[in-house]
């Protein structure tokens, strides 16, 4: 991960919870001054269910939300209205936001054959900037950290930690595995490396050594540790 990352670490929950959207509202804020819309994406995990019910509730009115595109990162294979599925639970809170177009929602159709092409289409439509090797950019993406240093769908020794040919592909999982129990749908990790701004939103005894592990070593056994940190890009906000 690197020395570089931002830590901040939290007693209460709450106060974690509403320091992050406070900091993600704060640069989503900046990116529309400086270039009038911002591309928002978040990781599928049950921890930001609470960011988005603090979204919904504190900033549901603020009008800087006619300029987000809001975008997801993973998604089981099933359909949006499922109640496991990544952006119905994001949905229920952010629907409440009154000047969210639907229009500028784009969720994964992971439940379709073809999902990962839709969705790898959208993203190379123009929708999203480039980098210099041709990756789309995300101006802000928010993740969880899963136990086993998991981030999106992208679980250890993934074949697509480091694939650089293809912007989402759907991963085939054990269908009882703990860590997942069904196909998903990801964002590669070149992809999410290439976003402007990282949040990470941590809670959870049980991610104690994960997260020092992340923070403080690089290997392809925790996903997440490979994700890159320079100019203190990444920034993480911990409540243990």
């Amino acid at each position: 991960m690197g020395k570089e990352s931002i830590v901040n670490r939290f007693n209460r929950r709450e106060a974690m919870f509403d320091a992050a959207a406070s900091r993600l509202v704060k640069r989503i804020r900046k990116v529309i001054e400086y270039s009038g819309f911002c591309s928002l994406a978040f990781s599928g995990n049950h921890t930001n269910d609470k960011l988005f019910a603090i979204l919904a509730k504190k900033y549901r009115n603020a009008e800087f939300w006619t300029r987000v595109q809001l975008f997801w990162l993973d998604e089981l294979c099933i359909p949006g209205d499922d109640p496991e599925s990544n952006y119905g639970r994001a949905w229920r809170s952010l629907s409440h936001i009154s000047s969210l177009s639907p229009a500028n929602v784009h969720r994964i159709n992971a439940e379709n054959s073809d999902g990962a092409e839709q969705y790898t289409a959208l993203l190379n439509s123009g929708i999203l900037l480039k980098n210099d090797t041709g990756l789309p950019v995300f101006d802000v993406i928010v993740l969880g950290l899963g136990v086993s240093g998991q981030v999106a769908a992208l679980l250890p020794y993934s074949p697509y930690i480091n694939d650089t040919e293809k912007v989402l592909v759907a991963r085939v999982a054990e269908p009882k595995t703990e860590i997942i129990s069904c196909n998903r749908i990801t964002v590669t990790l070149p992809v999410i490396n290439a976003s402007q701004k990282i949040l990470f939103v941590v809670c959870g005894k049980e991610k104690i050594d994960v997260v020092q592990h992340v923070i403080n070593q690089h290997d392809e056994e925790y996903p997440a540790s490979l994700i890159q940190s320079p100019g203190k890009r990444v920034e993480w906000y911990i409540s243990l």
